[in-house]
């Protein structure tokens, strides 16, 4: 593959990150900017506490689906696994500073579901299993994506994965948390000062119901 085949490859995946679902669902449900909704994230999230858990959920699936297919495409294309990987950063990146809403957009933790459960499907499943179980318990996606996300590493290691994808589960949460961080420091400062683990983990936001 050329420097200008990869170029394009890269940029393309950064294009299909940037599709904003939960704008664009948000906006045929609800008539409405999910960027001026609950925590204005146009993320699944927020799509679900805002605007309905089928909308939230078909947001989750095509978020994911963003970074599942850029990778299966940059694999079919022949890229090297180094260009697959920066495809994987690429398609992320695009969903948290999207091109369609000004360089703004979601949190990036359903894209890199879809980017993990591509590169290393069977290594990824103990990771989703400790995220599925953790936000059954305490509604807060954001929280449990990172308790899944924390020991894929060693998981990727244990399996006899190549180096360059183990640091790659270490650099794209460490993107997750830069980008995330003024939403979570805080829940953190008030962890800090009051020692309240459980107040701090469980998302009350998340109401359940049915959306007028």
């Amino acid at each position: 593959m050329s420097l200008l085949s990869g170029a394009l490859t890269v940029f393309s995946a950064y294009l299909l990150g940037s599709i904003p679902f939960a704008y664009i669902i948000t906006r045929l449900v609800k008539d409405a900017d999910i960027r001026q909704l609950g925590d204005r994230n146009p993320g699944a999230a927020n799509v679900i506490r805002e605007v309905g858990i089928g909308p939230g959920l078909a947001v989750l699936l095509l978020d994911s689906g963003k970074g599942l297919v850029v990778i299966i495409i940059a694999n079919s294309l022949g890229a090297p696994d180094i260009l697959v990987l920066i495809c994987g950063l690429a398609v992320v990146a695009g969903h948290m500073w999207s091109l369609f809403l000004g360089l703004r957009g979601g949190g990036g933790a359903a894209t890199s579901l879809g980017v993990f459960f591509a590169l290393a499907p069977r290594e990824f499943s103990i990771s989703f299993a400790i995220m599925v179980i953790t936000v059954l318990l305490t509604r807060n996606f954001g929280f449990s994506v990172g308790v899944g996300l924390f020991p894929l590493p060693l998981i990727l290691w244990a399996f006899g994965a190549d180096v360059s994808l183990v640091i790659f589960s270490v650099a794209l949460p460490l993107l997750l948390v830069i980008k995330n961080w003024k939403n979570w420091s805080p829940r953190i400062r008030k962890l800090v000062t009051s020692g309240d683990w459980k107040e701090t983990i469980i998302d009350r936001r998340f109401r359940l119901r049915k959306r007028n």
